[in-house]
């Protein structure tokens, strides 16, 4: 029996017996899928199906996901044992599926506890940003080697209040910028860190925003999140939709 089908298709574009089985991230074996799939069928996979969490046809799968989904109040540590908080600023808490930081001063870092290979990428949505007099944290992280904010090493995309975007890394917690512009985030935007081997890029919405060279933490590490602020007119800041992978 043909595997995959002559005319399985993705948006109108043949998809190769090669590619089915990446694009599935290794779910379906070809047993299997000759068994669901006969030659006669013609499966189409709409664009949305493939949206997230699965990056598309030829990608590794995102295998670290987090949707928030749980009841309101509960801080992310509790959410996930994954999640494991790096500083001492109060949780952050979901509410409406979604991780918060409201009306308070804080900026929680967390780390996520499953190492990435050296080459990896880190996204998640920010759907609501609140407004402060200091700056508005959303930061993503790649390459962190402890979960001790104090102490860790690795390789952060950062935006703050206004249009200020950062590329950071981390030396024992003290942070240096290597790139940065004057681009604001949107209510909704997602923001994406990748790390390839000495190239690290931030990406917003899918398109190159920020860039730098720079070899000082190659190997692989942690990734992780921070949302907050510096001041107490912070109104809201949300994150949404968290992914990682090695690429």
């Amino acid at each position: 029996m043909p595997y995959p089908p002559a005319n399985l298709s993705i948006q109108g574009r043949p998809l190769s017996r090669r590619r089915f089985i990446q694009g599935a991230g290794g779910l379906l074996t070809p047993v299997i899928a000759s068994l669901i799939l006969p030659a006669s069928a013609g499966l189409i996979l709409p664009r949305k199906s493939l949206a997230w969490p699965f990056p598309g046809p030829g990608r590794a799968p995102y295998f670290i996901l987090d949707s928030f989904t749980d009841s309101d109040g509960t801080t992310l540590e509790a959410h996930k044992a994954n999640w494991v908080k790096m500083n001492s600023d109060p949780s952050a808490e979901i509410h409406g599926n979604r991780g918060r930081v409201a009306d308070i001063d804080q900026e929680p870092r967390y780390a996520w506890n499953q190492s990435l290979g050296p080459d990896c990428e880190v996204f998640a949505r920010f759907p609501v940003s609140g407004s402060s007099t200091g700056f508005l944290n959303r930061s993503l992280l790649l390459r962190y080697t402890t979960t001790v904010q104090a102490t860790a090493d690795g390789y952060m995309f950062k935006t703050f209040s206004g249009a200020d975007m950062r590329i950071r890394r981390a030396d024992n917690g003290t942070e240096t910028t290597l790139d940065s512009d004057t681009i604001a985030v949107s209510n909704g935007d997602k923001l994406t860190l990748r790390a390839v081997g000495s190239t690290i890029t931030g990406l917003q919405n899918g398109v190159e925003v920020l860039s730098a060279t720079d070899a000082t933490y190659g190997d692989g590490g942690f990734p992780g999140l921070a949302i907050g602020g510096d001041t107490d007119t912070v109104t809201m800041t949300e994150v949404d939709n968290f992914g990682a992978r090695t690429l």
